[in-house]
């Protein structure tokens, strides 16, 4: 039997975080009659003007149709369906391109809303246009007032989605990825598609930008790494009003308040595609910082710079140093993949293969607040050095500091220094013997490992461990391991893992943490 859910929406004042601190915030935007339309006063049949740029800096005029409004189609709010009816996305077969989001919608010379949804394989360009009314909440999400009436929702036994079926989605954004390696651009694009970003290989930042204009209509994007790697998501601007800006006509990691740069950009030309075309772009220079990620817009401040974090990478091997810098977006989701892939990119371009190898890899991470976590580890790599060396060793520490369970610590800096060695430094243990057959409180244990270094004949280590004066009776038992296998080694005799309350002892813990290049020796009634 299908089941019947009753939806109710009511007038309530939804709570939000403050926004970052930046400086005194100007005034919020509101809705203006005397430039705006609402849903309510757009009729089917009405034509509108959709500003965007399809090549340069130029903001072009094209036009569309308005086909209809869909009540509460996106989170609530309702939808503005249009077909657009001349331009370059007839003359190119296009359909509407990723990077179109937010691209300012008119009828009769007023704002009705942005370009911010379109379909997969469209054979005539059209978009779902957000509404300025919803992107005008992204500036006050503690005013909210929803404006639907109670709906019903029938939901069948059993419901499923044809897997070829085509749906409404974000217009989106298409991320241009310069100077990272083809698999750091697979990586990324794993990071990113749960957002619905892409991420192709594109054109790097530092071209003119004396054209540039800032207008509704106007590339923009938003970087999340730039220096000697770029990667940056450009959309479109929808409206500004003094220092405040409103872009894209929906989310893009919809994380709310928050702190990320707003650059210029220039498009280098429309790439047609029968699945989804899309603005090929570079970004040009920071002219803001996005304050606001929410479902209907990104918003923030003109005229500021937002925080990122630097990463410096040096990179040691037998034709000498190379030295990188590459300044990274502070949010907390994705300062772990993108500082990661960005040092397996700079490896890559330094060795030039991605073969086996052995690293000596030291990695400084700056809480702030906090002194700084650092490690080395010694590590041999058998099919890729630069991933399990570099590319592991940097995104599992960020991850723990930006995702623990106790307390937000922003990171103020990441240094990493990799030691390419010309030989491979690796052993087996092949055999570990304990030279007593019985022990007593407060006896030494002796253990004789032997261990087979690769290419070399083999070496006896003789380990000893000192037993409590107060342990006891029973059999003890033995496991001797390599550093970094040493707390799953003491799983294995009984040991539990240590129980950390506090961030403190957190990263104590992974300070502390043995390295491969280590014997361990453990014991354990």
């Amino acid at each position: 039997m299908p089941s019947t859910l009753r939806v109710y929406t009511v007038l309530c004042a939804a709570l939000s975080a403050a926004l970052p601190t930046i400086a005194a915030s100007p005034p919020p935007l509101g809705f203006d009659p005397q430039t705006m339309l609402r849903v309510s006063q757009v009729q089917p049949g009405d034509i509108a003007v959709g500003k965007t740029v399809f090549k340069g800096t130029r903001v072009e005029e094209f036009h569309l149709e308005i086909l209809g409004i869909e009540k509460h189609a996106v989170m609530g709010e309702d939808l503005i369906l249009a077909r657009v009816t001349d331009g370059p996305l007839l003359a190119r077969h296009a359909g509407i391109l990723s990077g179109m989001s937010g691209s300012p919608v008119y009828v009769h010379g007023k704002l009705i809303g942005a370009v911010a949804y379109a379909w997969q394989f469209q054979r005539e360009p059209i978009a779902g246009i957000t509404p300025i009314e919803a992107m005008l909440d992204s500036w006050e999400p503690a005013a909210i007032t929803h404006r639907l009436q109670p709906v019903t929702v029938t939901l069948p036994a059993r419901a499923a989605t044809p897997a070829r079926a085509v749906t409404l989605r974000p217009a989106g954004l298409v991320a241009m990825a310069a100077g990272f390696s083809p698999r750091a651009v697979r990586q990324l694009n794993d990071m990113f598609e749960p957002y619905g970003i892409r991420v192709v290989v594109g054109p790097g930042s530092g071209r003119t930008h004396a054209d540039f204009t800032l207008q509704p209509g106007a590339a923009v994007g938003l970087r999340y790494a730039r220096g000697d790697l770029d990667l940056t998501a450009v959309g479109t601007l929808t409206y500004s009003k003094g220092e405040r800006f409103l872009a894209f006509g929906h989310a893009v990691l919809g994380v709310g308040a928050t702190e990320m740069p707003l650059v210029s950009a220039y498009i280098v030309d429309m790439m047609p595609s029968y699945a989804d075309s899309f603005k090929l772009s570079a970004s040009l220079d920071d002219i803001g910082v996005i304050t606001a990620d929410r479902h209907w817009a990104i918003a923030g401040i003109l005229g500021r710079t937002a925080r990122t974090v630097p990463l410096t990478m040096r990179v040691h091997d037998a034709s000498g140093t190379k030295s990188y810098r590459v300044d990274i977006i502070r949010q907390r989701e994705l300062l772990p993949g993108v500082a990661a892939t960005a040092a397996l990119t700079l490896m890559d371009q330094t060795t030039g293969y991605a073969g086996e190898g052995s690293l000596r890899v030291t990695l400084t991470v700056s809480p702030e607040g906090r002194r700084p976590l650092q490690r080395t580890d010694l590590v041999h790599a058998r099919f890729d050095m630069a991933l399990q060396g570099v590319f592991l060793a940097v995104a599992q520490p960020l991850s723990l500091l930006l995702n623990n369970d106790f307390e937000r610590v922003p990171v103020e800096g990441i240094d990493i220094e990799v030691e390419v060695l010309p030989e491979r430094r690796s052993a087996i243990i092949r055999r570990a013997q304990v030279t007593q057959e019985q022990i007593h409180p407060g006896d030494v244990v002796s253990v004789q490992v032997v261990i087979e270094p690769f290419g070399k004949p083999s070496v006896q280590r003789a380990l000893r461990l000192a037993l409590p004066p107060d342990m006891p009776p029973g059999a003890v038992r033995v496991v001797v391991s390599n550093g970094a296998d040493a707390d799953a080694a003491a799983t294995q005799i009984g040991v539990p893992r240590a129980q950390v309350t506090n961030l403190d002892q957190l990263l104590a813990q992974y300070e502390r943490r043995g390295s491969p290049q280590e014997l361990v020796l453990q014991a354990a009634l």
